[in-house]
C-alpha cells in the first residue's frame, strides 16, 4: 500500500489500462449474483461450538464502464452461525470498508432465527457514523433480534477505484469457516497473478471463462486458528496477494513491478525544490547546529533530534502537507512530506541515504520473491556508510533503533544511480537485520542492607539502567512531561518490584531524546521495603526473588501452533548484594543458582544463567539472561520455555537466614 501522496506517481499506468473492445464485455458479474431467497441450513454442531462461518466468498472485479474508465466491484457474502451471548453481542454490528470515492452498489442482511423465521434488514439499519478522531466516515449493519442458534447473513456490493497493484484478502479466523471462495473476473486484456500463504489453496485460473478473465479457489473447511501468547496472529493466518501483471492491449508487462515503484518513489522524493525552499532547508540546518566535521551519525542524529522535537506528523492525506515548503512553515507534515523533509536535509548535507519501504511484520511479512504494493507499507531510511536505519516518524525511535516491528524482515531497498545525466531509483530487495540483543539492555543493581531496628525491612540502594527498545517507552518523551508525570513515570522504573517499595530519594539520567541509543536512562534511588522478608519463629525469610520483580511464566496446555514472537532481541543484568546480618546463616544458598540455555551449532542462543558468590558475610548474586532471536519457531517453544520460566523460578526463591 503506497500513501495517497504518492499515488500520482505509482499509479500513473491506471491511464494505459484502457478497453479496445468494450462491446466485448458482459455485464458484471455481481448483476447475476444474489442470496437465497428461501434459506435452509444444515447445523450439525455441538453446544460447545460458539460461532461457524457457514459462507465467506469474496468477489472482485475490474470492469471497464461506458466511458472507458476501469472500475472495481467488491462484493462480500458472509454467512455467520452464532451460539453464544458472548458472539451475538461481538457480531450484532458489522462494519463495512468504506471510503470517499466508494459507490454502494447493494447492502443488504438479514437474520434467520432458529424456527426459520427470517427478518430481513431495513435501511434504517444500515448507519453511517464518523470517526471522532480521523473524521473518516463508515457503515455499518446493525442486527436485531437474534437469539442463540440464529444465523445472520449479509450481502453488500461497492464500486471503488481499483486497487490492482498488491492486495491481500484474509480468510482464517478463531472459527471454523465453511464454504471459503474467492473470484476474481476481469476483461480478457488484463491478466493477474497470485500468491497463497499458510497453506491457503492456490488460486486457479478458468480455462473455460469467456469474454473475460476469471481466477478462483474454494475451500469446503477452513479450520480455526487461536490466538496463542505472543503471537502475530494476521501473519499467520491464511491469506492471499493479488496483482495486475499485464495489459495485452497495450502490450504492458510487469505492471506491479518494484522497478516502476523504484522510479516512482525517487521522483517524488528527489523532486527539486525552489530556491526559497532550499534556502530555508539550509537555514533549519544552522539552527539544528550541524557540525559537518562530526561523524555522520552524530549529524544524522542531530537533524533527526531537531526535526522530531520541532516538526509533527499528522495522519492527512492534504496535498499541502506533503509540501516542503508548506512544512517547514507550519512545522507539520504528512507521513511523504516529513520523508521528503529529512531526505532534502540529507541531500544538501551530502549524506548517502537509501529510501527502504516495507511492511509491519506482526500484520504481513515482506514476500522477497512476489512483488506487491501491499507490502510496500512503511519507510525507513537505510544509511549505508553506516549501515544503520532511521525511522522519520516514529518519537520512540532513533538512528540504530528502528521500529522494532520493521526489522527481521525484508523491505525494498532504493538508492540513486546516475546514468550519465540522468539519474533515476534502482530498487534491490535486502534484507533488514533485527537490532542486536546487546544494544537493548535492562541491567539493574541492588545493594540491600537489613535494617537492624526491623529485621524484616530493608534498605537498599537502587540503580536501574535501559538502553535500547526498552529505553524507548520513555528516554524519548520525558522532556515532554510535565514535573508530576515525569515523577510518575521515574516511579515506574522503580516500583515495578512492588507498590510497596518506599523511595526515599532518587535521581534520573540521561533523560532526554538525544542520550536515546547512546546513553542508558538511569534511575537511581534509596529505597524501603517490608515486604520481602517475613519472620517464622526465629527464622528470617528473604524473598530475594522478588526483587527482579514479578516475572513472566509461560505455560500451554495444548501443543504450540504458531511462532512466538516477542519483538526485539534483549539482556538483562541483575546484580544483588547483601550482607548475611551478624548471627545468622543461610543454608539454601545454593536456590539462587539456576541454569537454562538453548544452543545452536555452536552458539547460545538464548540464556539465563543466575549464581552466587559468599566472600565472608557478603553474598553477591548475578543473573544474566539473554534472547538472540525472538522470532521462535514451534518446534522451539520447550526450550524456550524453559528458559524464559528460569526468571519466574528465581522470582520464587526464597532464603532461609537461621540463627547461628
Amino acid at each position: 500500500m503506497i500513501t495517497r501522496a504518492l499515488a500520482p506517481y505509482i499509479f500513473a499506468l491506471l491511464l494505459g489500462i484502457v478497453s479496445l473492445n468494450l462491446s466485448a464485455q458482459k455485464e458484471p458479474f455481481y448483476k447475476t449474483y444474489d442470496w437465497e431467497s428461501n434459506p435452509s441450513y444444515q447445523l450439525n454442531f455441538n453446544d460447545t461450538v460458539d460461532i461457524v462461518s457457514l459462507k465467506d466468498k469474496v468477489v472482485v472485479e475490474f470492469y471497464y464502464e461506458a466511458d472507458g474508465n476501469l472500475s472495481e466491484y467488491f462484493l462480500i457474502h458472509q454467512i455467520l452461525w452464532l451460539n453464544s451471548d458472548e458472539q451475538i453481542e461481538k457480531n450484532n454490528k458489522i462494519y463495512i470498508p468504506y471510503f470517499a470515492t466508494t459507490v454502494p452498489v447493494m447492502n443488504k442482511g438479514r437474520v434467520i432465527n432458529k424456527d426459520g423465521n427470517v427478518i430481513n434488514l431495513t435501511e434504517s439499519d444500515i448507519l453511517t457514523a464518523q470517526d471522532d478522531e480521523t473524521k473518516k466516515t463508515y457503515k455499518y449493519y446493525t442486527f436485531k433480534g437474534i437469539e442463540k442458534g440464529s444465523i445472520i447473513e449479509y450481502l453488500y456490493i461497492l464500486k471503488k477505484s481499483p486497487n490492482y497493484k498488491g492486495n491481500s484478502m484474509f480468510y482464517q479466523e478463531e472459527h471454523l469457516s465453511l464454504n471459503a471462495s474467492f473470484d476474481l473476473y476481469s476483461p480478457s486484456n488484463l491478466y493477474f497473478k497470485f500468491k497463497s500463504y499458510n497453506s491457503l489453496p492456490a488460486v486457479v485460473q478458468d480455462t473455460n471463462s469467456v469474454d473475460k478473465l476469471h481466477w478462483s479457489f474454494s475451500k469446503d473447511t477452513i479450520p480455526l486458528l487461536e490466538k496463542e501468547m505472543l503471537s502475530n496472529y494476521n501473519a499467520n493466518r491464511m491469506f492471499l496477494v493479488y496483482k495486475l501483471d499485464k495489459n495485452t492491449a497495450t502490450n504492458q508487462h510487469d505492471i506491479s513491478s518494484y522497478g516502476i515503484v523504484s522510479d516512482n518513489v525517487y521522483k517524488y522524493v528527489y523532486k527539486e525544490e525552489s530556491k526559497s525552499t532550499v534556502k530555508e532547508l539550509t537555514k533549519l540546518i544552522k539552527n539544528a547546529k550541524v557540525d559537518a566535521t562530526d561523524d555522520l551519525t552524530k549529524q544524522i542524529r542531530t537533524i533527526e533530534d531537531y526535526v522530531k522535537r520541532n516538526f509533527f506528523y499528522v495522519n492527512s492525506s492534504a496535498d499541502e502537507l506533503s509540501d516542503v515548503s508548506y512544512i517547514l512553515k507550519n512545522k507539520i507534515g504528512s507521513d511523504d512530506g516529513l520523508l521528503k523533509l529529512y531526505a532534502k536535509i540529507f541531500q544538501i548535507l551530502k549524506i548517502d541515504f537509501q529510501i527502504v519501504l516495507t511492511s509491519d511484520r506482526t500484520s504481513i511479512r515482506f514476500d522477497k520473491d512476489f512483488e506487491a504494493n501491499n507490502f510496500l507499507n512503511n519507510y525507513l531510511f537505510y544509511f549505508p556508510k553506516i549501515d544503520s536505519y532511521m525511522s522519520h516518524l516514529e518519537l520512540s525511535s532513533r538512528l540504530g533503533f528502528p521500529p522494532a516491528e520493521l526489522t527481521n524482515n525484508y523491505g525494498l531497498f532504493i538508492k540513486e544511480v546516475a546514468l550519465g545525466d540522468y539519474k533515476t531509483g534502482i530498487g534491490k530487495i535486502n534484507y533488514i537485520n533485527p537490532v542486536s540483543h546487546e544494544k537493548t539492555y535492562d541491567n539493574i543493581l541492588i545493594n540491600v542492607q537489613f535494617d537492624k531496628d526491623n529485621m524484616t525491612t530493608i534498605i537498599a540502594d537502587f540503580d536501574k539502567l535501559s538502553q535500547g527498545y526498552y529505553a524507548g517507552y520513555t528516554q524519548p518523551y520525558m522532556h515532554l512531561l510535565d514535573e508530576k508525570n515525569k515523577i510518575d513515570v521515574i516511579d515506574e522504573q522503580i516500583k515495578y518490584i512492588s507498590d510497596d517499595v518506599e523511595i526515599i530519594d532518587k535521581q534520573v539520567f540521561n533523560d532526554n531524546p538525544e542520550a536515546y541509543g547512546i546513553k542508558p536512562l538511569e534511575v537511581k534511588a534509596k529505597i524501603k521495603l517490608s515486604t520481602c522478608v517475613d519472620k517464622a519463629g526465629d527464622k528470617l525469610l528473604f524473598k530475594i526473588g522478588e526483587l527482579i520483580g514479578p516475572q513472566m511464566e509461560m505455560y500451554q496446555k495444548k501443543k504450540r501452533v504458531l511462532p512466538l514472537e516477542t519483538g526485539f532481541n534483549r539482556t538483562y543484568h541483575r546484580e544483588i548484594t547483601f550482607t548475611i546480618p551478624d548471627g545468622y546463616v543461610i543454608n539454601n544458598l545454593s536456590d539462587l543458582a539456576i541454569k537454562n540455555s538453548y544452543d545452536k551449532d555452536g552458539k547460545t542462543i538464548f540464556s539465563f544463567i543466575s549464581k552466587y558468590e559468599l566472600n565472608g558475610t557478603e553474598v553477591k548474586v548475578a543473573i544474566d539472561e539473554f534472547y538472540t532471536i525472538f522470532d521462535i519457531q514451534p518446534e522451539l517453544y520447550e526450550q524456550y520455555r524453559t528458559v524464559i520460566n528460569s526468571a519466574a523460578d528465581f522470582n520464587k526463591v526464597t532464603l532461609v537466614l537461621e540463627p547461628k
